[in-house]
């Protein structure tokens, strides 16, 4: 069983459009491998995140969900804003607490991603485009 570094309730997973990620119902965080983030962010911002958590020397104090040992916290400078985030460079997994994530520019959908969408989705996409 995975438990939220943050507050040691059990994570549920989780399914998205970019694949599976672990949440904690009670404090919103989330639990995202870097192979996920690639998937649904901007690359960049994934690679200086990973960077950053690969260069760190220091633990954080937090501990990993899948592997218990210590996290990395960095600080990330995203456009404006910058946001905290820990991560365990063994297990390639980052967790970000409750709107952390949303601070990432999503990486835009590429046509083939577009049409592995559902039909009734692809439809209402349209729809929209040709208002």
């Amino acid at each position: 069983m995975f438990l939220c570094p943050r507050c040691a309730v059990a994570l549920k997973s989780s399914a998205s459009p970019h694949g599976r990620f672990l949440r904690c119902d009670a404090c919103e965080g989330r639990a995202c491998t870097v192979t996920f983030l690639r998937k649904s962010v901007d690359r960049d911002q994934v690679n200086r995140v990973w960077r950053a958590i690969y260069e760190q020397s220091h633990s954080a104090v937090r501990n990993c969900p899948s592997c218990e040992k210590a996290m990395r916290e960095v600080t990330i400078g995203l456009q404006s804003r910058t946001v905290q985030l820990d991560g365990c460079r063994s297990c390639q997994l980052i967790w970000f607490d409750d709107t952390e994530i949303e601070r990432f520019s999503p990486r835009p959908m590429s046509g083939r991603q577009e049409r592995e969408l559902p039909l009734v989705a692809r439809e209402a996409i349209a729809r929209v485009e040709l208002a």
